[in-house]
């Protein structure tokens, strides 16, 4: 799936988020899309700057968990996995 249909598809999902969701779901949904489009930004302005990707990639894991909380609760189910796990070391073993 390339870039453009998967921000086709989370256009749809979003208009659900809008329909369905109160408002707080609705600003956790979108701190969450505006760092998944920062990546995006990222990766088709070519940045080669691992620091940076590390910070865009914990503003969305962020952006996530605190869009999924917000959900759960808004529906009344309890807290869920936060989904993280470690990822690789980096290359230099740190």
């Amino acid at each position: 799936m390339r870039l453009g249909e998967t921000s086709e598809a989370r256009d749809l999902a979003w208009e659900s988020v809008l329909l369905f969701g109160s408002p707080e779901v609705v600003d956790a949904a979108r701190e969450w899309a505006v760092a998944v489009a920062e990546m995006e930004q990222a990766v088709r302005a070519e940045r080669h700057d691992s620091e940076g990707w590390k910070a865009l990639v914990e503003k969305q894991r962020t952006g996530r968990e605190g869009f999924y909380a917000t959900a759960r609760r808004d529906v009344g189910l309890p807290a869920g996995h936060s989904g993280r796990w470690q990822t690789r070391p980096d290359r230099d073993g740190a």
